[in-house]
């Protein structure tokens, strides 16, 4: 790319040692308890009132080094490594909000994961000591309480993130390069972010207000000083502020906070179903109008909440609670955020009608189903490039289907660069069905792929998950 280097997103805390190279964020934010909730406030007053709310956050953690030289070379050769592993310590700087009279504070995990010792120093310069309440690594969000209590603390209240708008002025407070109580203005560039890997449940507000190292854990407040963010990352070339920053949702940030309490972790709703995004060349066969977005069940898990509600494989969902289904990664933030014991109710397209089903959700298992792979493309050539062969007990013995009861057709070779190729399709795969009808021979098969001007939307078994793929349509 001729040089250029390529952008990186990363959380933020400052190593006292090396800020300099380290590029989390956070926003800080917030106060406000006194603050008109019905009318947007002057910018001086919110951010006066929000630094109150805002605390800086010390801590030290526990590190260990492997390898360098810790002995005589002798001894390196004699016990073939190059020194013991050392123990040393490493402090780091973030933000935080007061979220309570009681001296709850919301933050990043990553700012106070693995310490020792937790320091808050107010914006009066106080310095108190905190304890961690939980924390939640798939969200990046930590709670903290400040230890001892003290019953002058200015709690910033919690607003609705999800009633931003785009273009709506917010202000970021934090603790960037260890600088202090900072404030910076800017405006909300997007809501629901997600696919971002840079946590497992995404659905940021990004934001072009200036986020550095060591905001990380801080707040985004909105002009009725409200906190409706907790500033977690940044997009960055350099390391530094580059206008697009991301903040967890409020409403989120207060679920964890909520369920951290109650239980010291988070139980996330669970669905039971394995899904891909709805690409736009399956559109034509599920005869869904061009531009609808959602996602498709690509596999329902026996005995779970899906399973009894009915939901099956080649359903496609288009909205959860009201809420597009958007991605696979938006509904599984949404389904994620409704807990253990929670009723989703999914809009589904099923054979061309529409209808709701409504599910109660179990808790998450530690393994969730992974998500079926995306079809790597698909060409206009006409031969698909397949070689294919009965599932005989032989292939059986061979997958793991003995006892199994699927049906199909099994994908012998694949050419290199054929429209099978293409679309995703690999040896060992078993077709088990040509536009949603059952193939249970090479025959089946082969006469459902007669010459078609809207190609085929072919579902596979691969090492005990299914998904849907697309071939492209064949000519004669």
């Amino acid at each position: 790319m001729h040089g250029r280097s390529r952008p990186m997103i990363r959380p933020f805390e400052i190593s006292l040692r090396r800020w300099a190279c380290l590029i989390c964020i956070g926003v800080s934010f917030m106060g406000l308890a006194h603050a008109k909730p019905s009318a947007d406030l002057t910018l001086p007053d919110v951010a006066e009132g929000a630094v109150d709310s805002v605390v800086n956050i010390a801590s030290t953690k526990r590190l260990i080094a492997h390898g360098g030289r810790t002995q005589h070379p002798l001894f390196d050769g004699l016990f073939g490594h190059r020194g013991m592993p050392r123990q040393f310590e490493s402090n780091s700087l973030g933000s935080g909000v007061i979220i309570s009279k009681d001296g709850l504070i919301l933050t990043n995990s990553h700012v106070v994961k693995d310490t020792t010792d937790i320091k808050v120093t107010l914006a009066d310069n106080r310095e108190l000591s905190a304890q961690i309440v939980g924390v939640d690594p798939k969200s990046d969000v930590a709670l903290l309480r400040v230890t001892p209590a003290t019953d002058d603390l200015k709690p910033m209240k919690i607003g609705a993130a999800e009633m931003l708008r785009l273009g709506e002025t917010v202000v970021a407070v934090g603790n960037p390069f260890g600088l202090g109580h900072t404030v910076t203005q800017g405006i909300v560039s997007a809501k629901g972010r997600a696919g971002m890997g840079i946590t497992e449940y995404e659905n940021f507000i990004q934001t072009d207000a200036a986020i550095n190292p060591g905001n990380s854990g801080g707040a985004l407040v909105n002009m009725r000083g409200e906190l409706v963010g907790i500033n977690t990352a940044i997009f960055s070339r350099s390391g530094g502020h580059q206008g697009i920053g991301f903040a967890i949702p409020s409403e989120m940030a207060a679920q964890i906070k909520d369920s951290l309490l109650k239980d010291g972790r988070v139980k996330r709703g669970f669905l039971g179903i394995r899904m891909q995004d709805l690409e736009t060349s399956m559109l034509k066969h599920f005869g869904i109008p061009q531009g609808t977005r959602g996602v498709v069940v690509a596999d329902v898990l026996p005995g779970t909440p899906a399973d009894r509600a009915g939901l099956q494989v080649g359903d496609v969902l288009l909205s959860v609670n009201g809420k597009q289904a958007a991605s696979i990664s938006a509904v599984r933030t949404q389904v994620a955020l409704l807990g253990q014991g929670g009723r989703a109710t999914l809009l589904r397209l099923r054979d061309g009608n529409r209808d709701e089903v409504v599910v109660r959700l179990g808790e998450l298992p530690e393994q969730e189903m992974p998500e079926a792979e995306r079809p790597k493309g698909q060409s206009q050539k006409q031969r698909y490039g397949l070689q294919l062969a009965p599932l005989d007990p032989r292939f059986r013995a061979r997958l793991g289907l003995e006892n199994d009861e699927l049906d199909g057709v099994v994908i012998m070779r694949v050419e290199a660069g054929s429209p099978a190729d293409r679309a995703g399709l690999d040896a060992g795969d078993v077709v088990t069905h040509v536009d949603r009808k059952p193939v249970q021979s090479v025959k089946e098969l082969a006469d459902a792929l007669k010459p078609s001007t809207d190609g085929y939307l072919v579902r596979v078994w691969r090492r005990g998950m299914t998904a849907f793929k697309v071939l492209p349509p064949l000519k004669e």
